[in-house]
């Protein structure tokens, strides 16, 4: 495949590239240093990619112009090589690229570790964003892809969009993604094993907004109208101070051990709140949701300290295999089936308050196991430490 060089940019040192430079084929950097685009780049021929990059640290600055392929038929637009040395430490900023929509092709390719990528737009291609572990990106934009921006192991994201991708909007191993967006796509953010995710928003999404691998952080960030759960996350995660609201499914969905904390749940297709194994849900407000405000699959947790009204079955519902679940100091009132609802035994349910809760002969509460709980009382002048009171 032919390649050509550019010529050095005087005034500060960069090589600038133009179309001239493309006319035969690629571009290839083959030294380190600073590249500077002069106007749009136009790919035409089918199966070219217009800039490979066979060196260490180079930055490419597009100037404000674009890279455009040909569409279907496409190579990528930047590749990043890797064989037989994989290259780190690339820079692209200041542009957009487009039209890299041939399968397995990339807008920009980029495995190498420590690579910098700011204020870009990449649209209409296979693979938007796709680069290796270590990357820093921030300001971006990706829309109208396969798959948007996708990051490995020890990425930061920040501050970037990314919507109506077929597949997901942003994706990344074990990093983090702060102050980012993103709406109708697949997936919303989908975040690998230990990564933190905080101050973002998701919505419209066609299956879940936000999905977290085992270890995971998320906080303060919204996830509205996706078509499945808001927030799912998998063992030992933390969802902390988030809105979830509108979702087809369950606001938050948690797997074992994980911890729910001083978030809002309202008007989910399914459950507020449900946590499985072990999980610890405090402080939270779960709304006229279309199931259970908290709903507990499995036992051993911990739920506190929570309110539960309005919702279309029970303020909390403890599923038959959720024994040895400590509940206290809840409030559930105005559901249309119970307060409580623990169908387990081995709980304690103690301090709770239900009040105008709808269902039969015993709405606001129902054991059961009649020896799991403290004493039901109307009498608020009641002193007994363990009380549950029904208003």
């Amino acid at each position: 495949m032919p390649v050509l060089a550019g010529t050095v940019f005087a005034g500060e040192g960069r090589v600038e590239i133009s179309q001239a430079d493309i006319a035969g084929g690629s571009y290839m950097i083959d030294e380190s240093g600073s590249y500077v685009l002069t106007e749009n780049l136009v790919v035409t021929n089918v199966a070219t990619t217009c800039i490979f990059v066979d060196a260490d640290n180079v930055s490419i600055d597009l100037n404000g112009f674009a890279i455009q392929g040909p569409g279907t038929n496409s190579g990528s637009g930047i590749m990043q090589m890797f064989v037989p040395t994989l290259r780190n430490g690339l820079s692209v900023r200041n542009g957009s690229l487009t039209g890299w929509s041939q399968p397995g092709q990339a807008a920009i390719y980029a495995p190498g570790r420590n690579n910098r990528f700011r204020n870009l737009s990449v649209t209409e291609s296979s693979l938007g964003l796709y680069v290796g572990n270590g990357q820093l990106i921030s300001s971006c934009t990706a829309s109208g892809n396969y798959m948007g921006i996708s990051a490995g192991e020890g990425s930061i994201i920040s501050d970037c969009v990314s919507f109506q991708n077929e597949v997901f909007g942003i994706s990344v191993g074990g990093g983090t993604v702060a102050r980012c967006s993103a709406s109708g796509n697949g997936f919303g953010i989908s975040l690998s094993q230990g990564s933190v995710m905080t101050d973002c928003t998701v919505s419209g999404n066609s299956s879940n907004g936000i999905e977290v691998v085992d270890g995971g952080v998320v906080a303060n960030c919204i996830s509205a109208n996706n078509g499945d759960a808001g927030i799912m996350v998998e063992d030992s995660s933390l969802v902390s101070g988030c809105t979830v609201a509108w979702n087809g499914d369950d606001g938050i969905y948690a797997g074992n051990d994980v911890s729910v904390l001083g978030c809002s749940a309202t008007r989910n297709g399914d459950a507020g709140i449900c946590v499985r194994r072990g999980g610890l849900v405090s402080g939270c407000v779960a709304l006229t949701n279309n199931v259970d405000g908290i709903e507990i699959e499995e036992g051993d947790g911990r739920i506190t300290g929570n309110t539960m009204s309005h919702n279309e079955l029970s303020g909390i519902y403890a599923k038959p295999a959720s024994g040895r679940t400590h509940i206290q100091n809840n409030t559930a009132c105005y559901n249309d089936r119970r307060g409580f609802e623990i169908s387990s035994p081995s709980n304690m349910v103690i301090k709770n308050i239900a009040s105008e809760n709808m269902f039969g002969t015993d709405p606001n509460y129902f054991f059961d196991d009649p020896n799991s709980h403290g004493p039901i009382t109307s009498n608020e002048t009641n002193t007994y430490e363990c009380a549950n009171f029904e208003l």
